[in-house]
C-alpha cells in the first residue's frame, strides 16, 4: 500500500481539508511511491495562525534551549540516515550514496546553525552626549515562508528550516510536489527533537494558491525561495508589493575555466564526478567548460572518455553512478539542447540520447566546439549535457564566462596563484572554487548575484538576513 504523506500543521499530522491527493512518482521506475495530501484554503488559514503562535513561543525561548533543540534535530537526522536516504532516492532518483551525502550535509547545517544561534551579538555605541548610550540589537524577523525545489529534497528544506530556527523564527515550508517525502521526514525529526507546535509547519498544495494566500498575509515577514529565475522574479514581485523581505536562490550556469597550466588528468578526475552528480540537476553544476586552446583537445577527449564510463541506472543499485532525471519533462529539454548544438556545428563526443523505455534516463553527454549561439551556452541545462569550448586569453574567457545573466557559481583551475586571483576578481559569481569543485557548506553563506538571486542562507550572514536590526537609546534619568 502506498504511504500517504500528510500535512504538518501546528504539531499535528493531518490530511487536507478537501481530501485532495496527488501521486509522487519514482523517476527510475515510473511507479507511484507516495500519495501526497494537498491543502485547501482552510488549511492555509490554520497554518498561518500556527506559525504566528509558534513564533511567539520560539522567539521567547532561551537561546541555549533553542540551540539544544536545533542540534538535537541533527542527531535524529543522522540516526535515521538509512531510512531517509532510501526515501530520497525513490522520490528523486539520485544514487543512494548521493542521497546519504545530502542528508549528512543537511544534519551539518542544523549543527552549525545551532551553534551560531548562540553567537548572534549586538553592540553598544557612544550616545554622543552625557550619559546616553545606544544599543544595536538583532531580533528575529518573524514567520518565514520557505519554498524548496525538487533537486535537493533534504538539503534545501533542511537549510531553510535550520536557518529560520537558528534566527528565532517560525517557518511554513512548502516542499516540491515531486519530492516531498524527505521534507516531511525532516519535519518529523523536528517534532521528535522537541520543536514546539507551530514553529515548523510543512504544507503541500497548488503553488499559486499557497503563494497568493501566504505571501500577502501580515503573518509572514520573509519569503525564502529556491528554484528557477522566472518563478523567483514573480515571487519577488509579489513579496515586494507587500513589503516582505526575500531570499532568492535562483538559477545558475556555472563556467569552468581551465588554464593551460592545469593538470588535465587531475582536473578530469575532479570535474567529471561533480558535473554528473545528481544527473547534473544542480544550480551550482559546472555547465560551461572553457578550456585553454593549448590543452583543449586533450581535455575534451579525456573528459568525454570518463563521462562515457559512468554507469546510469536506478539510484538504489550499488554500482550505479548516475540516476535518472527527476522528472519526465526534463527529457525533451535534454534532446532539444543537444540537437540544437549539433545543428549549429558542435561535435558529439559522448552520449546524446535517452536510455531505455522505463524511467527518465539520459546519457551523460559531452559536446565539443559548441558555438556561442547554441542555446546551451546561455540556457541552464539542469541535466547531464555538457558543452566544452576553447579560449585564448584571460580577458576573453572572463567576458565569455560573464555573458549569461546568471552569477551563482564558477570554477577555476590553474597553478598560478596570481592568475587565479585575477580570474576570481573578474568573475561575477557568489561562489567561486579555485582548484576545487566544493564551493558551499554549512559554515559559509550561500547565494548568487545578477539573475541568480538576492540574499544569503547559511552561516552568520544567513542568520542576520532572517533578523531585524533595532537601535535602542538609553538616557540616564
Amino acid at each position: 500500500m502506498v504511504e500517504k504523506l500528510k500535512l504538518y500543521i501546528n504539531g499535528e499530522w493531518r490530511e487536507g481539508a478537501e481530501n485532495d491527493t496527488i501521486e509522487v512518482i519514482n523517476p527510475a521506475t515510473e511507479e507511484t511511491v507516495f500519495s501526497l495530501c494537498m491543502a485547501g484554503e482552510s488549511d492555509i488559514h490554520d497554518i498561518l495562525a500556527a506559525a504566528d503562535d509558534g513564533f511567539k513561543v520560539w522567539k521567547n525561548m532561551p537561546g541555549a534551549k533553542r540551540a539544544g533543540i536545533i542540534k538535537s534535530i541533527a542527531v535524529l537526522i543522522r540516526q535515521r540516515l538509512d531510512v531517509m536516504a532510501q526515501r530520497l532516492t525513490i522520490e528523486q532518483g539520485k544514487t543512494l550514496a548521493e542521497a546519504r551525502g545530502e542528508i549528512l550535509a543537511t544534519a551539518s547545517y542544523f549543527e552549525e546553525l545551532g551553534e551560531l544561534s548562540e553567537r548572534i551579538y549586538g553592540r553598544v555605541v557612544d550616545g554622543g552626549a552625557g550619559r546616553v548610550e545606544r544599543h544595536i540589537v538583532q531580533e528575529p524577523i518573524g514567520p518565514v515562508f520557505g519554498i524548496a525545489p525538487w533537486n535537493l529534497p533534504a538539503m534545501m528544506p533542511g537549510r531553510k528550516i535550520a536557518n529560520s530556527l537558528a534566527a528565532g523564527c517560525s517557518i511554513i515550508l512548502k516542499p516540491a510536489k515531486e519530492t516531498p517525502a524527505t521534507a516531511y521526514a525532516i519535519a518529523k525529526c523536528c517534532e521528535d527533537a522537541g520543536v514546539p507546535a507551530g514553529v515548523v509547519n510543512v504544507i503541500s498544495g497548488p503553488s499559486s494558491l499557497l503563494s497568493n494566500m501566504i505571501i500577502p498575509s501580515p503573518v509572514i515577514r520573509k519569503v525564502s525561495f529556491t528554484g528557477s529565475t522566472e518563478v523567483g522574479k514573480e515571487l519577488s514581485s509579489l513579496a515586494g508589493r507587500h513589503m516582505k523581505k526575500v531570499a532568492m536562490e535562483l538559477g545558475g550556469h556555472a563556467p569552468v575555466i581551465i588554464c593551460e597550466d592545469a593538470d588535465v588528468e587531475e582536473v578530469v578526475n575532479m570535474t567529471v564526478p561533480a558535473r554528473f552528480s545528481n544527473a547534473g540537476q544542480s544550480c551550482m553544476a559546472a555547465t560551461r567548460f572553457f578550456v585553454h586552446e593549448d590543452i583543449y583537445d586533450a581535455f575534451a577527449a579525456a573528459f568525454a572518455a570518463r563521462a562515457g564510463q559512468i554507469k546510469v541506472g536506478n539510484g538504489l543499485g550499488s554500482d550505479v553512478k548516475m540516476g535518472p532525471l527527476a522528472s519526465k519533462r526534463r527529457l525533451p529539454v535534454m534532446d532539444r539542447l543537444t540537437a540544437d548544438a549539433l545543428d549549429k556545428g558542435a561535435s558529439l563526443l559522448a552520449g546524446g540520447a535517452t536510455i531505455g523505455d522505463k524511467g527518465f534516463f539520459f546519457e551523460p553527454t559531452v559536446l565539443k566546439d559548441v558555438p556561442e549561439n547554441a542555446a546551451i551556452m546561455t540556457e541552464e541545462p539542469f541535466g547531464p549535457v555538457t558543452p566544452i569550448v576553447s579560449y585564448g586569453c584571460e580577458d576573453e574567457v572572463i567576458a565569455r564566462a560573464n555573458e549569461t545573466p546568471y552569477g551563482l557559481a564558477a570554477y577555476i583551475f590553474t597553478n598560478d596563484r596570481d592568475r587565479g586571483r585575477r580570474l576570481v576578481s573578474g568573475i561575477e559569481a557568489g561562489l567561486v572554487g579555485v582548484n576545487s569543485m566544493f564551493v558551499a557548506g554549512p559554515s559559509t553563506p550561500f547565494g548568487g548575484v545578477k539573475d541568480s538571486g538576492v540574499g544569503r542562507e547559511g552561516a552568520m550572514e544567513g542568520l542576520l538576513e532572517s533578523m531585524t536590526t533595532k537601535t535602542v537609546t538609553y538616557s540616564a534619568s
